[in-house]
């Protein structure tokens, strides 16, 4: 996990809502969220996105001294609205976004793995010809 803390959920189109959730980012490049049932201490997955195709982070309001809201994108067309609701929070967002997407995906450390791998194989064949 390379972040994690709570933040208010946007509702669905339209809503005026926000909701608590507990959200993590994860080293697969996935952000988790988890929604805390009424009465209790435990934690819920309730969603994800994942990441390995973010398109944009965008605050709504990017002038505003107050709305920190934003918009995680992905180029898939998924999305997620959150609102941290400070500057220190939104900046604390950011960097562990950035974290996220600096850590390569479980499938691309494979397909490393493979290319190293496959060019360890092919410089022991000259050397073994």
């Amino acid at each position: 996990m390379l972040f994690c803390g709570w933040s208010l959920k946007k509702g669905g189109p339209g809503s005026l809502f926000s909701y608590s959730r507990f959200f993590a980012l994860t080293k697969g490049q996935e952000m988790l969220w988890y929604e805390q049932p009424k009465g209790t201490t435990d934690l819920k997955l309730s969603g994800r996105l994942s990441l390995a195709e973010l398109a944009a982070i965008k605050r709504d309001k990017p002038t505003s001294e107050s709305d920190f809201t934003f918009r995680v994108s992905t180029s898939s067309g998924e999305s997620i609205k959150l609102n941290p609701g400070s500057r220190a929070a939104f900046q604390q967002w950011q960097e562990g976004l950035m974290a996220t997407l600096a850590v390569p995906s479980p499938h691309e450390q494979r397909r490393s793995m493979l290319r190293v791998e496959s060019a360890t194989a092919v410089a022991t064949k000259r050397v073994l010809h």
